[in-house]
């Protein structure tokens, strides 16, 4: 039995699931050689550089093993392993600030203060359009006194 490695995966792929991280591999050769990968933590290795958003199946030709060319690999058990890959994108989004209520007729905004006014996210790459933004928590205008002028927002 040997675990599955991940090999080049770049940065802004995920993962999402896999169906196999363990292969049983059949091989025969000197057992003086077998004896010492028996003893060793051997990977098999999947090289995902060229995987993109979505399925991606490795077959057992595509399986990477560093063995001496004395050992001779008779299968795998699974012979073939699936990957689901989400490919995520980073994008600044502006900070809405969300209201509800009226404030009374007494009162004038003076001033609206967004820190931070955007904000740097990570997303699917699917999701990815134009008018996207995050919201602050609901600020109810209508509870805005003379002893409490200032609101503080945070976002959710």
């Amino acid at each position: 039995m040997m675990p599955v490695e991940v090999r080049n995966l770049r940065p802004e792929m995920n993962i999402n699931s896999i169906s196999d991280d363990i292969v049983k591999v059949t091989l025969s050769g000197p057992s003086s050689y077998v004896n010492q990968l028996k003893k060793k933590t051997q990977k098999l290795m999947l090289d995902f550089q060229e995987a993109k958003d979505g399925k991606t199946t490795f077959h057992s030709g595509e399986f990477q093993l560093n063995f001496p060319e004395s050992i001779t690999i008779h299968g795998y058990q699974p012979n073939t392993i699936t990957a689901y890959l989400v490919e995520y994108r980073s994008k600044k989004l502006p900070v809405i600030l969300k209201t509800k209520g009226k404030l009374s007729s007494q009162f004038d905004v003076a001033e609206v203060i967004m820190k931070p006014s955007e904000k740097n996210v990570f997303f699917p790459k699917k999701m990815l359009r134009e008018n996207l933004v995050i919201l602050t928590n609901e600020i109810d205008l209508s509870t805005v006194t003379p002893e409490s002028p200032l609101i503080k927002a945070k976002v959710i």
